[in-house]
């Protein structure tokens, strides 16, 4: 009889694998044991060859639900002699070599208990198994082990110490486990009529879910503390509330969230298709972007809870505390991130007052301790083809990238991403980590919170990067982070231009480095610092042998009034229809007589910066046929324009326009031209949404021609515009028999992925 060692990486702690694996050897009659390491799962066990082959292939076939493995060998090793099989203490020596695991929703198991007034469990807010619960947010050290966590005070009770040490029980080696018994509290504080918060004295778990219930139906907003953070929370059916948040919180037109408490009054007010359910009800349970079902009204103030929006994002409650309070209140509750608007979402109980109060009428804390912050995740599909969109990825899809076949060097190196949207990328050990979705860097607080969570995965890991990536913008407080750790560390600065890494980011999560491929880069978003000093966001690119390269752009217009000109889509319509007389009277009753003496003379001066911004564009566009001329958010006008297009789009009745068709001038006066239709079409009577849904056409129309007069038949599309569902799907509509078009998987073609796309860049990309 030989000695054999398995050695399995991947996500492979936190999700029952040990005991998994104890179960199976004891079924093959086998001796020896298993451990966690911090470079992964190790089983070491005697055994005749053939044996070993069975047992080594079963425990790879039949691996808990939850596992990824990204490698694993076995290996014939010095004879050993075991008597029996045991699951041996974990190990912290050594080179981090796994997946940190994310948070899961609460499963059906402890769903059932919570529910069953004959368990111990029963209607306990913190309940959890080896198949849910935190793992990501509490994580303090590796390996992931309960003293590693901010579990690491809680005792647990005689009857949780059985469960944690018997390999048969769900429980076993749970590190999250709890019961009444050994309880995670929960501390309530409401306002009184001074605006003090004050203690509840209740500990009783079914008072304090009474109390929260009563909270919600006399129309109280709530910050409730959950896996990554506090969600602020009202009645979604009550419209004096909602607006009292939009009021508190700054937050006028950005649509909310909504949680429903269950899947059956989901799909009485939305269409939920099968792979939206499948997400909803999954161990990542995120926001889904769901459209109602027509001529039918949700049970939200829907005009409210998403204005001028033809979807909702929609969520099923993912902890067991949530689950409580929904089954109790029995109606949809808007459930927005704890905080300002602008700022990071607040996770620490003793931040909850001073960045909350101002916001909330009851604070819902608990004593579990959150590590790592995070945002919910967001995804929607698209209406007609269901390309699957990531918006969001963050609780329960970060941190680990998964692709077992993406050629990864033995380095360390920190990638650290874009100003908007902000993400890092960290390679260590040939394993890469994309965190969670930051925020914007443009406060104190969310650059604060992105650096805190930079060096904690640098400690988590014992790593030391050798180089760090950044954006080529000297400006972002990215740029500026990176620099200071260079100079600190003495390490390697590298900067990679924005919309190169878009492209890369695409081309890594489709392994087109080091192939034959040709494929034609289409990228578009709202700004990014070109190589030539100018705001890059139509742009062209071939990849190719290796190399990426410019090939073309939309036509620059002028850049002018900086942020202004973001949160004002009636000046990007200015700036784009400079030069033709038509636009310009169309235009014209936007702007004051001063203002528009003042910006006509900016554009006239020449001086200032161009830019070829699609995001821009579909403001412009969105002013001129909605008559947007303000947003209050980054995207709502181009949101609004795709809503209304989409409408036309699904109807029975819908044609389409390409703008572009016959232009002479397509090189010079792409932008203008389309505007142009706009203009003939507006005066002539057309319904904003077919107009709407002409200009997505006619943009389609502009990649597809351009692809076709240079000469490439694969396309890969990133960037925040492609995060429009109706582009999505009239590419694959009127492109897809032609085209291999590559679409983001894993990441959002948001500035998200830009972190992951420096790191391909820098990796597989030659520059000069």
């Amino acid at each position: 009889m030989n000695t054999y060692h398995i050695h399995i990486t991947g996500q492979v702690q936190g999700v029952g694998f040990r005991p998994y694996v104890y179960v199976l050897a004891k079924d093959f009659g086998l001796t020896g044991w298993v451990k966690n390491s911090i470079d992964g799962v190790h089983i070491v066990f005697n055994a005749e060859i053939t044996i070993a082959d069975d047992f080594y292939k079963t425990v790879l076939e039949k691996a808990p639900r939850l596992a990824i493995i990204t490698d694993h060998h076995m290996k014939s090793i010095e004879n050993q002699l075991f008597t029996g099989f045991k699951i041996d203490h974990s190990d912290e020596n050594g080179l981090a070599d796994l997946l940190v695991t994310p948070d899961f929703a609460i499963c059906p198991d402890c769903q059932n208990e919570m529910k069953d007034a004959r368990n111990r469990r029963y209607g306990y807010p913190f309940i959890t198994c080896t198949n849910c619960g935190p793992r990501f947010s509490i994580i303090k050290a590796l390996p992931y082990d309960r003293p590693y966590t901010t579990m690491d005070s809680f005792l647990m009770c005689p009857d949780c110490k059985t469960e944690y040490n018997d390999p048969y029980d769900r429980r076993y080696f749970s590190q999250t486990n709890s019961c009444p018994a050994c309880t995670v509290r929960i501390l309530i504080k409401s306002k009184n009529a001074a605006g003090d918060y004050g203690k509840i004295n209740t500990d009783n778990r079914f008072e304090q879910i009474d109390l929260i219930t009563s909270f919600l139906d006399n129309g109280k907003i709530l910050a409730i503390k959950g896996i990554g953070g506090f969600l602020l929370v009202c009645d979604a059916n009550n419209s004096s509330v909602i607006k009292i948040l939009r009021e508190r919180k700054h937050r006028p037109t950005k649509a909310f969230a909504i949680m429903y408490p269950d899947t059956v009054a989901v799909q009485r007010d939305f269409i939920v298709g099968e792979n939206a359910l499948e997400l909803m009800i999954g161990p990542v349970s995120p926001i889904v972007l769901l459209r109602p079902i027509p001529g039918k009204k949700p049970h939200i103030c829907s005009e409210l809870v998403a204005p001028h929006l033809s979807r909702v994002g929609v969520m099923l409650p993912y902890t067991p505390l949530f689950d409580l309070i929904m089954q109790s209140f029995g109606k949809p509750i808007v459930a927005t991130s704890g905080n300002l608007s602008g700022s990071p979402i607040v996770f620490e109980n003793h931040l909850a007052e001073e960045y909350l109060g101002k916001i909330a009428d009851v604070i819902v804390e608990n004593d579990r301790d959150i590590v790592i912050p995070q945002d919910d995740s967001v995804i929607q599909f698209s209406d007609r083809s269901g390309q699957k969109i990531i918006l969001r990825r963050s609780r329960g899809m970060a941190p680990n990238y998964v692709d077992g076949t993406l050629d990864l060097p033995h380095e360390q190196i920190l990638a650290v991403g874009a100003e908007m949207k902000s993400t890092f990328a960290h390679l260590f050990n040939r394993i890469l980590y994309i965190s969670q979705y930051l925020g914007d860097q443009a406060t104190y607080e969310t650059k604060r919170v992105f650096e805190q969570n930079v060096r904690h995965c640098i400690r988590l890991f014992g790593s030391k990067p050798a180089r760090i990536l950044h954006d080529l913008h000297p400006g972002y407080l990215s740029t500026q982070f990176a620099a200071e750790i260079a100079k600190k560390d003495g390490i390697s600065l590298y900067g990679i231009q924005h919309h190169e890494a878009h492209f890369a980011a695409v081309l890594g999560e489709h392994k087109l480095f080091g192939t034959d491929h040709k494929v034609l880069g289409v990228i578009w978003d709202g700004v990014g610092y070109g190589t030539d000093g100018q705001v890059w966001g139509g742009e062209f690119f071939a990849y190719q042998q290796g190399k990426i390269n410019r090939l073309y752009h939309v036509p620059y217009f002028d850049f002018i009034l900086g942020d202004k000109m973001a949160r004002e889509p009636r000046i990007s319509a200015l700036s784009i229809s400079s030069n033709d007389a038509q636009l310009l009277d169309m235009i014209r009753e936007k702007f004051t007589r001063t203002e528009w003496s003042v910006y006509q003379k900016m554009i006239e001066t020449g001086t200032y910066l161009k830019s070829s911004s699609m995001g821009r564009f579909f403001d412009a566009a969105a002013s001129l046929i909605l008559g947007i001329d303000r947003q209050s958010y980054e995207g709502e006008a181009a949101m609004m324009l795709e809503s209304c297009a989409t409408e036309v789009f699904l109807s029975d009745h819908s044609e389409k326009k390409d703008y572009l068709q016959g232009s002479e001038t397509l090189e010079t006066d792409v932008l203008r031209n389309i505007l142009k239709g706009v203009r003939f079409d507006l005066q002539n009577g057309l319904i904003q949404g077919q107009i709407a849904l002409n200009v997505h056409y006619s943009l389609v129309m502009l990649i597809k021609r351009k692809a076709t007069e240079l000469g490439f038949n694969q396309l890969a599309l990133s960037g925040g515009v492609f995060q429009n569902a109706l582009l999505a799907d009239l590419l694959i509509e009127e492109l897809g028999d032609t085209f291999t078009l590559y679409f983001h998987q894993k990441l959002s073609p948001n500035d998200e992925c830009i972190s992951f796309g420096q790191m391909m860049h820098h990796i597989f990309v030659e520059t000069e």
